[in-house]
């Protein structure tokens, strides 16, 4: 929790330099809206890769957790894409 927080905190100051003045206001509400959208899609998929098997014991953790793991390596490269995108303006 303490780090999700941090990362909160410096995605937030990222992202407040992404729109143009005059759409700093619409920003955060869209911002929040795609993060939730990811949170359902989140929770979609990883009800799809895992299940349990005949003794209820939970299978496709290796799935998740690999897929977990590609996005947390991924999250770097794209704020660098984004900054740089941002960079300009």
């Amino acid at each position: 929790m303490l780090t999700n927080n941090a990362r909160n905190v410096a995605l937030g100051t990222l992202f407040s330099r992404v729109p143009a003045a005059a759409l700093r206001a619409r920003y955060p509400s869209l911002s929040s809206m795609v993060q939730h959208a990811g949170l359902g899609a989140g929770g979609i998929v990883g009800a799809w890769l895992r299940s349990s098997d005949a003794a209820d014991n939970l299978v496709g953790m290796e799935r998740s957790a690999g897929l977990s793991l590609l996005v947390l390596l991924a999250i770097p490269w794209l704020l660098r894409v984004n900054e740089r995108r941002v960079a300009p303006r």
